[in-house]
């Protein structure tokens, strides 16, 4: 990814239990010179129903530097981890 340049990140998770699931979503994105972004949001899930989006986005600024950042989706219940997904981007 060639600064400034921006990337939305798509994503989806399943309720796979037979209860309502109080799910919090924190998005990280970190890499060099101490670049760290973080978001997070609460949702309730019913039981076997997902949620997909794309509303998290990866942005980077010609000040920002380049190098290899990471990218991750942690998904938690009641503070315990249930799962996450993480991936890499190259900036030049």
């Amino acid at each position: 990814m060639n600064r400034p340049e921006g990337q939305q990140v798509d994503w989806m998770i399943v309720n796979k239990t037979n209860a309502m699931a109080k799910i919090t979503l924190d998005f990280t994105v970190s890499g060099p010179c101490n670049y760290k972004k973080s978001e997070s949001s609460n949702v309730d899930l019913n039981p076997g129903t997902g949620l997909a989006t794309n509303l998290y986005t990866v942005s980077f600024f010609e000040s920002d530097c380049t190098g290899q950042y990471t990218v991750e989706l942690q998904v938690s219940s009641h503070g315990q981890r249930i799962n996450s997904a993480t991936t890499t981007v190259t900036v030049f």
